[in-house]
């Protein structure tokens, strides 16, 4: 099961077993430009909007659920990509997967396609040394 669909089935699971007020809205949730999102994300989702203002401009999807459902993908790729750590091929390609689905939907996300191709550069270099330290051991 690729990454996306995965995530999918989390975000529905969690909407599904949240509490919800007379609108549908999550009750520990508020509205961010016109995506649901939990309290405890609301201060990354206001500094994405604050930052890179283009980032949802071209999102057509009015259905809330789709719309929490891509935020949510944009919050999980955001937290890939600050990790300090280098990222393992499955994770480079997940991310990656995120990127062009959340393009597709009409999202600006640019600047973290630039971060993991940066984070790709970190995986060679690692891979690269492994594998130097590992002919030097043979």
């Amino acid at each position: 099961m690729n990454a996306a669909l995965a995530m999918m089935m989390t975000t529905q699971h969690l909407l599904r077993n949240s509490s919800t007020n007379s609108n549908g809205v999550l009750i520990d949730s508020t509205n961010i430009n016109g995506f649901v999102v939990e309290l405890c994300d609301e201060r990354l989702v206001r500094w994405i909007f604050k930052t890179f203002p283009e980032t949802a401009l071209s999102v057509q999807c009015q259905n809330p659920e789709h719309r929490t459902y891509f935020m949510n993908v944009l919050l999980y790729t955001i937290r890939i990509l600050v990790h300090k750590r280098p990222l393992s091929d499955a994770e480079l390609i997940t991310t990656s997967e995120s990127l062009r689905y959340l393009t597709e939907a009409g999202f600006k996300v640019e600047w973290l396609w630039s971060k993991l191709e940066m984070k790709k550069s970190e995986a060679y270099l690692e891979r690269k040394k492994r594998d130097s330290c590992e002919t030097q051991t043979s």
